[in-house]
């Protein structure tokens, strides 16, 4: 962040400023260094045993994320730092229009990851919530039905297996509903990265 982000402002706002600035010497510099310190965070982010998705890692074995992890840690060094040395070759431009579009990629994935958490999240909360309120409905209807056979000179035993309506299992939509919103976050980032 120390690197990255003033570095980058310099750069935006010379290039914003004047946009031929990009083919100088000094924004070619901070393209470069801007580049680097990308492939330092990815370095950092995808590196397999120390990075920031090494319990991912572990915790999904199966995953084709997990499957790939080098791949994208060699990716994620490889693109900035030959970003870079095409910028440094005189094909600023092109550099430029490559990094402005790794950089939204970056930003769809933080927002695809983002909405998923969301949306798991609130799929548990809602299952939670609806468990909740399933066994208060079902503990209401066997005081209701104790008191009922109480006031009849019944013995008020109410057999807790027998509910009047059949039990939901509420894990199992929820494994349906997290499929579901794999699959549609999969599509919005094949969509989006193509």
């Amino acid at each position: 962040m120390s690197v990255f982000l003033p570095t980058a402002f310099i750069l935006i706002a010379s290039v914003s400023f004047d946009p031929a600035a990009l083919a100088g010497g000094l924004s070619r510099l901070f393209f470069v260094i801007v580049m680097l310190a990308l492939a330092w965070f990815f370095g950092r982010i995808l590196a397999p045993d120390k990075g920031a998705l090494r319990k991912f890692y572990a915790a999904n074995p199966g995953n084709p994320i997990t499957w790939f992890r080098y791949l994208w840690l060699v990716l994620g060094l490889t693109l900035p730092v030959l970003l870079g040395l095409l910028a440094a070759v005189g094909y600023v431009y092109t550099a430029a229009q490559f990094g402005a579009r790794l950089v939204d990629t970056l930003w769809l994935i933080v927002a695809i990851i983002l909405i998923h958490q969301l949306v798991v999240r609130w799929v548990m909360l809602t299952e939670r919530r609806l468990a909740f309120l399933d066994a208060l409905v079902r503990h209401r209807a066997q005081r209701a039905a104790r008191d009922a056979g109480e006031g009849d000179g019944a013995t008020g035993e109410v057999d807790p297996m027998q509910p009047d309506a059949p039990e939901i299992d509420y894990e199992a939509l929820s494994e349906d509903t997290t499929k579901l919103i794999n699959t549609a976050l999969l599509l919005v980032a094949a969509l989006g990265l193509g």
